[in-house]
């Protein structure tokens, strides 16, 4: 028998160029920013309200801010990034609530120099959050973001403005879907790097998310490809294709026979 030898580099080339076409056809999808409530069927709440039953409750009204709160299957946690200069260390969050929903909200008192994370309480993926945010200042406030994924930040940026204590009193809603993801890191002020150095005063409480039913898949992964992306894996197999047969024309006398 025969066996026509077919050159490796311009196999591998083709190989690749497939890969090309496979990967930028199921790229991450982009994370949509939310101005309302939108989540219609939430797999988990946290609105704050047994924060005084925790043991790491400080009373009056301090919640320590080196733990982290667990309340209808979402954490929630302060990082601080930098020693406080204004207020005393461990003085913690501040959860009494005169104007926002129930009797208890999420806001670092005074405001803080780092960030509040929300994360599912079984660590899983999760693809819609919603929550009411405002702003400690007595101004409007850049509400800043970061979508994580294991440990990967896939997205970030300026999500709105968020209305200061003394304004209309009221949290309004934001929230993020398009993706999956498993950590949402929020500061109202500063720039979306999430540094040291920067001053916020985020107010958060009823936050709501959507959990990504079985095994995650990782931001922007699909088990069926989308039409785009059937005709893009189709033009790299054609591709393939006509390598190989350009390939095999230039090594057709080149044989070997096993006998």
């Amino acid at each position: 028998m025969a066996m026509t030898f077919v050159n490796k580099a311009g196999f591998y080339k083709a190989y690749l160029a497939i890969a090309a076409f496979s990967l930028s056809a199921s790229g991450s999808a982009a994370v949509t920013i939310h101005t309302d409530s939108f989540i219609t069927s939430p797999t988990a709440f946290n609105g704050f309200e047994n924060i005084e039953s925790s043991p790491n409750f400080t009373s009056p009204y301090y919640f320590n801010e080196a733990a982290t709160y667990t309340e209808g299957g979402i954490s929630v946690h302060y990082n601080s990034l930098m020693n406080d200069p204004w207020n005393t260390p461990g003085q913690g969050i501040w959860t009494k609530s005169i104007y926002y929903e129930g009797k208890d909200s999420w806001y670092r008192n005074g405001g803080g120099w780092g960030y509040t994370t929300i994360t599912q309480a079984d660590g899983k993926a999760f693809d819609q959050v919603q929550f009411l945010a405002a702003s400690g200042k007595y101004d409007w406030t850049s509400l800043l973001y970061q979508i994580v994924y294991k440990g990967v930040v896939i997205d970030s940026g300026f999500a709105g403005s968020v209305v200061p204590l003394n304004g209309d009193h009221n949290l309004h809603y934001f929230g993020f879907s398009g993706t999956e993801f498993d950590e949402v890191r929020l500061k109202a002020n500063g720039s979306s790097e999430f540094i040291p150095g920067e001053f916020e005063t985020l107010v958060v409480d009823s936050i709501s998310l959507h959990s990504v039913s079985g095994a995650p898949q990782g931001p922007g992964a699909s088990a069926v490809p989308e039409p785009a992306s059937w005709a893009m894996m189709i033009a790299g197999f054609g591709l393939v294709g006509g390598t190989l047969r350009k390939q095999g024309k230039q090594a057709k006398h080149q044989r070997v026979s096993f006998t």
